[in-house]
């Protein structure tokens, strides 16, 4: 279903087409065996990514300056798309469900990815501060980041399973864990959100990963 999400993203091209023209004629979303409840979750995420596209953009742009050695480029429709479930439909979705997009991923890339969108110093350095232009303040601490903040138990357990995949060991240490154990220094430890003053953003303009879309009407058949 990822894959099919990011071929529909992908393969849209606003200077022939609109939002919804590309949503009724585009092959992957007439792929043999994809229910009409996938059909249309696909099409929602479609839709979200290119509502959220500015947003997006930054954070897929922030991730790639801050992990030239692990990111990939290619994979840009990838990050946007788990860019997208992990900031506007976790909550919706369930981790469990997050978890079942994230697994069909290479571990490691995966795993800076998770570090990254779920580490609050990371995201106050990188896109929180050009995230307050786009969206208030108070939508951005509460809607997006206090729904991480209220998932971190389970996105924890998350991090640290891709972390064990990836390297072998764990991210981060849970509670109940002694701290004595001997453990690799980790990067990135997620905890609550404080974004009252947030940094300024150390990376450049991102690079558009989606065209500018002109608000067209669906072309009458």
């Amino acid at each position: 279903l990822l894959s099919i999400c990011i071929k529909v993203l992908e393969s849209y091209d606003p200077r022939k087409t609109t939002v919804d023209a590309h949503c009724d004629d585009c092959p992957h979303l007439k792929t043999k065996g994809l229910s009409e409840v996938d059909s249309k979750f696909v099409k929602q995420v479609f839709y979200g990514c290119i509502r959220h596209r500015k947003f997006l953009n930054l954070f897929v742009t922030g991730f790639l300056y801050k992990n030239p050695a692990t990111a990939q480029r290619s994979e840009q429709t990838l990050y946007t798309v788990l860019g997208y479930l992990a900031f506007f439909r976790l909550e919706e979705l369930t981790v469990p469900v997050f978890r079942s997009f994230v697994l069909t991923g290479s571990p490691p890339p995966i795993l800076a990815f998770l570090q990254f969108a779920f580490g609050v110093e990371d995201l106050k350095e990188w896109v929180v501060s050009e995230w307050c232009k786009i969206y208030d303040m108070g939508y951005i601490e509460d809607q997006i980041l206090g729904t991480i903040q209220r998932m971190l138990p389970e996105l924890t357990q998350l991090i640290n399973e891709i972390s064990i995949k990836a390297t072998g060991t764990k991210a981060v240490e849970t509670d109940g864990e002694s701290e004595t154990k001997d453990k690799k220094p980790r990067t990135t430890v997620p905890e609550p959100f404080n974004i009252t003053k947030p940094k300024p953003r150390l990376v450049p303009q991102p690079e558009p990963i989606s065209r500018e879309i002109k608000a067209t009407k669906k072309p009458r058949t």
